[in-house]
């Protein structure tokens, strides 16, 4: 992916931004289509400025969710026969990659795609959960992260689902909430 992430003060998105987006359209993967970022709907300035670069709004969405980890965490409620385990290795990044797929309905993650998010430094595979269906099919999958770096910078305990995806045959089950 070009994922161009960054933030400034509002008075400062005109010269700042205008920076960032040059800096970020020098250096798109050459094989790469687009350059992406994100932006709130409500931060209509934000938006304005990103569309004058030529940036256009898709229907993908984030979900930013918060909980508190001084209660326990409940066991996931699972669908009889559904277990939910860390992925094992590259091994299983093609039927990682044919979930992806199948879930959003795109081609652009290939088995390749999924190994070299698994190669990532700071990749932990216990952190990259796939929900097993009675007959061991890949139903659900949700990559976790924690970023030790960003925490010290933020002084935060915070970490990161994304992506989860979960197979159209095993939606609506709760296996994306139970992951």
């Amino acid at each position: 992916y070009n994922n161009l992430l960054f933030d400034c003060l509002p008075d400062q998105l005109d010269l700042l931004g205008n920076e960032i987006v040059e800096w970020g359209l020098n250096h798109v993967h050459s094989d790469a289509e687009t350059l992406d970022t994100n932006c709130r709907a409500s931060d209509t300035a934000r938006v304005e400025f990103l569309e004058s670069h030529g940036f256009a709004k898709t229907p993908t969405e984030t979900i930013s969710m918060r909980r508190d980890l001084d209660q326990p965490i409940h066991a996931p409620a699972l669908p009889a026969g559904f277990t939910i385990r860390s992925i094992k290795g590259e091994e299983e990044a093609q039927a990682l990659a044919e979930l992806h797929r199948a879930a959003f309905g795109t081609e652009y993650v290939t088995t390749e795609v999924r190994q070299t998010w698994m190669r990532v430094p700071g990749y932990d595979p216990d952190l990259d959960l796939v929900a097993i269906a009675p007959d061991g099919t890949f139903a659900a999958y949700c990559m976790c992260s924690i970023s030790n770096e960003q925490n010290e910078v933020t002084g935060k305990l915070e970490g990161q689902t994304d992506p989860i995806a979960t197979h159209p045959h095993y939606q609506k089950l709760g296996l994306a909430q139970a992951l």
